[in-house]
């Protein structure tokens, strides 16, 4: 019984050395993990972090950007008005030179005071007159001219060409054509019309 006891004494102290040796391997283990995590964590915060920085970075050039193209398209718009101004300014100039001409060729009375207002800076009084040309005998006249003179033919299918030109232009820059409208309606669209109409042309 003793030498039983001293083995069964013997073997409980080996298994709670293993049990001892076994919680210090888990402890340490523990130990370790814990400071792998621990470690994750705050690399895991350092990342995040610099994502977060990152992030801010890159929104903040996102703004810049999309306040540049605006800026940017803003400023396209301006210089196609500009342009279209510009354009619009010429082609009207030469409108308003063909009525003279054409005015000239269908011998309309131009009187010396036509001449001087037209001298001050009034250009559109040849345009007005011309708008006499709308009822149906002047309309033949037109036409037969347009016919028989090769110099107002030129005159005429250039007016014709430049307003169509402008209207081209404002179409473009104006989808709902208010543009289109007021050009024809003002005095130098009437006359493209009263030409378009002796000539049977489309409009």
């Amino acid at each position: 019984m003793a030498r039983r006891a001293q083995e069964l004494s013997s073997t409980t102290d080996a298994a709670l050395g293993k049990v001892g040796a076994w919680d210090k391997s888990v402890r340490s283990h523990v130990d370790a993990l814990s400071v792998a995590t621990s470690d994750v964590a705050r690399k895991s915060q350092e990342i995040n972090e610099v994502l977060d920085e990152r992030t801010k970075s890159v929104r903040a050039a996102s703004n810049e950007a999309t306040a540049l193209l605006a800026s940017l398209s803003e400023r396209t718009e301006q210089t196609d008005l500009e342009e279209f101004t510009r354009q619009a300014t010429f082609i009207s100039e030469r409108l308003q030179s063909l009525a003279v001409d054409i005015s000239r060729v269908l011998e309309t009375q131009v009187s010396e005071e036509d001449w001087r207002r037209f001298n001050k800076g009034e250009k559109g009084i040849f345009v007005r007159k011309l708008l006499g040309f709308r009822e149906k005998a002047k309309l033949q006249q037109v036409r037969q001219t347009y016919q028989e003179d090769g110099t107002f033919r030129d005159y005429v299918t250039r007016y014709l060409e430049a307003f169509e030109k402008l209207l081209d232009e404002a179409s473009k820059r104006d989808p709902n054509s208010m543009l289109h409208a007021t050009f024809l309606s003002s005095d130098m669209g009437k006359v493209y019309m009263v030409l378009a109409r002796a000539l049977d042309r489309d409009m």
